[in-house]
């Protein structure tokens, strides 16, 4: 085995508890969901929990690499002292996270999958109701794995931090956060920020759903998403590969234990 490949079997053992919280939370919902939709003879019920439950998602991979990263206190000087890149180290947690991420969305997706055909009132076909699990998989992937790298960087920043502000790091952390959303929603509105990701549209034969809960009953509805755009998707690339190399750039030359 190789070394990374060794890494990764310590990191999935690691974050086990990571894991295992969120895996019986989301399987607990969507049973009781299950026995909701049985009662009350209404499937629309456990469909719409399992689409919030692969949702939530979005925070499982953050909140997973947050749990296998503070598992290494104590022993932190061993992790970061390790022969392999501060970028092997994190691709062996996103890895880690990714393989267990897949495992906790299995049950929710299959709920959905196998009651797709219950929504009897819509004139969706179960083509449709595929490519919607499947694009709404992709996209809460990708956008948890997003927030990871993200959230390491700035977890990098802080570590980096300890030696000249001690605890007021956080103070300075929160300021940093502050100041760099606003000069992103600065960014984001300019026309040179249109001009290199809106480029390459897609127009998609797709539509997303909207769960309403009434005293009456259980209602959906179907709203147009339209299209979106490669330049998009290159730009949230090339921003998120950035950001893993600093990380582990940071990792391997800045942090001190």
């Amino acid at each position: 085995m190789s070394a990374w490949g060794g890494l990764l079997k310590k990191e999935l053992r690691l974050g086990l508890i990571g894991f295992l919280v969120p895996f019986f939370l989301g399987v607990s919902t969507v049973g009781l969901a299950g026995y909701m939709a049985h009662k009350y003879s209404e499937p629309a019920i456990l469909v719409a929990t399992a689409i919030a439950a692969i949702i939530g998602h979005l925070f499982y991979l953050p909140l997973y690499v947050a749990v296998s990263i503070s598992g290494e206190q104590g022993k932190m000087h061993l992790w970061l002292h390790n022969p392999l890149s501060g970028y092997a180290l994190l691709s062996a947690k996103y890895m880690s996270g990714l393989i267990t991420m897949a495992l906790s969305l299995l049950i929710p997706a299959l709920t959905f999958y196998w009651n797709r055909d219950h929504f009897s009132s819509l004139a969706v076909s179960s083509d449709q109701w595929t490519l919607f699990l499947l694009v709404t998989l992709f996209f809460v992937v990708a956008a948890s794995l997003y927030l990871t790298l993200w959230g390491v960087l700035l977890w990098a920043i802080s570590r980096l931090l300890v030696p000249y502000l001690g605890k007021l790091r956080w103070l300075a952390m929160i300021v940093l956060v502050m100041v760099g959303l606003w000069l992103f929603s600065y960014w984001e509105s300019t026309a040179f920020y249109r001009a290199v990701t809106e480029w390459g549209a897609i127009d998609l034969d797709f539509v997303r759903f909207m769960f309403n809960f009434a005293e009456d009953g259980f209602t959906m509805e179907m709203r147009e998403i339209g299209s979106f755009y490669i330049g998009s998707v290159v730009y949230d690339l090339v921003v998120a590969s950035a950001v893993f190399l600093l990380s582990g750039w940071l990792l391997d030359r800045k942090i001190e234990v």
